[in-house]
C-alpha cells in the first residue's frame, strides 16, 4: 500500500566564507507554488513572491522545477539529489532532521499535491491529520475511507482510514 511519499533531505555541515562568493542553492523539495531550499546549508519551505535564506527569491514552483531569483539573476533549477556523505549512508538507512522550535521535528512534504508542515513522530505508524486539515487539502474521508479504532497516548479514539498520494 501507498500511503505517502516525502522528499527529505538535511545538512549537517555549516559553510563558511570570508569573501563574497555566490550562494549554493539547492531545490531539494517541489510543491504547486512553493519550494523547499536549500542557501549555504539552511532549508526553508518559501512561496512563490516570497524571499528566503540569501536573500533567493522563488519566482515559480511547479513539480518539474523552480525558477529562482539569485543575486537578481533568474535561473531554473531542478530538484536536487545531492546528499552530503554524513548525511544519508545508503548502508545504514538513517536520516537526521534538525530540532525545531519548541523542541519539535518538523519536516515539510505535501499530501495530494499540496504542501503540508509533517510533525515527526517516531512512535506513530501512520499519519493523521484533524478534520480541518482534511478539509483544507479536499479529502473526502467519509466518502474515500473506512472508519477505524486507533490507539493514541491518550487511549482510543475513532478515525478513518484513507489512502493518500
Amino acid at each position: 500500500m501507498r500511503f505517502l511519499a516525502l522528499l527529505l533531505t538535511a545538512t549537517l555541515s555549516l559553510i563558511a566564507t570570508t569573501t563574497t562568493a555566490a550562494p549554493r542553492v539547492q531545490v531539494v523539495g517541489l510543491f504547486p507554488g512553493a519550494a523547499v531550499l536549500n542557501v549555504d546549508g539552511q532549508r526553508k519551505l518559501v512561496r512563490v513572491g516570497q524571499t528566503g535564506p540569501g536573500g533567493v527569491v522563488v519566482v515559480s514552483a511547479d513539480s518539474r522545477g523552480a525558477v529562482l531569483r539569485v543575486e537578481g539573476v533568474e535561473r531554473s533549477y531542478g530538484l536536487s539529489r545531492e546528499l552530503s556523505s554524513g548525511f544519508a549512508e545508503p548502508e545504514r538507512k538513517q536520516l537526521s532532521i534538525a530540532k525545531g522550535q519548541g523542541g519539535h521535528y518538523w519536516i515539510a512534504g505535501s499530501i495530494n499535491g499540496q504542501s503540508v508542515q509533517f510533525l515527526v513522530d517516531t512512535g506513530a505508524t501512520s499519519v493523521a491529520i484533524n478534520e480541518n486539515q482534511a478539509r483544507r487539502l479536499g479529502i473526502d474521508y467519509r466518502v474515500d475511507g473506512r472508519q477505524i479504532v486507533v490507539g493514541t497516548a491518550s487511549g482510543t479514539a475513532k478515525a478513518w482510514k484513507v489512502h493518500l498520494n
